[in-house]
């Protein structure tokens, strides 16, 4: 949420992971946005102001809420890295480790059952 100071904190290390990772055909980013004052516009100026390059679901058409209820999301940020199998591999991955915490997941093997 753009009014969440630990949320916009974290902007420059997502971005970072971004760089490092958005070109792989396993890596995805979502940002699910809690904002909702009405002001699409303000958001979209915001995330183009940040560099934010990945995918944005917010808003009550965008469904943000219901995502986030669904993720059991209590307090933000929240990080959650999930499988493309929909694993969840990791949570509340944050600051300056972000980049290396999600490259040494990625360079794991996959959970076996």
């Amino acid at each position: 949420a753009t009014w969440c100071g630990p949320c916009v904190m974290e902007i420059p290390h997502i971005v970072q992971v971004q760089k490092a990772f958005g070109g792989r055909k396993d890596f995805a980013i979502i940002s699910v946005s809690l904002d909702f004052d009405g002001s699409d516009k303000k958001l979209r100026k915001f995330i183009a102001d940040n560099k934010m390059t990945w995918t944005h679901v917010f808003g009550k058409t965008g469904r943000a809420q219901e995502a986030a209820d669904k993720c059991g999301v209590e307090g933000i940020p929240q990080t959650f890295l999930i499988a493309p199998d929909g694993t969840l591999l990791a949570a509340n991955l944050m600051g300056p480790s972000l980049k290396d915490d999600i490259k040494r997941a990625l360079e794991s093997p996959p959970p076996q059952d």
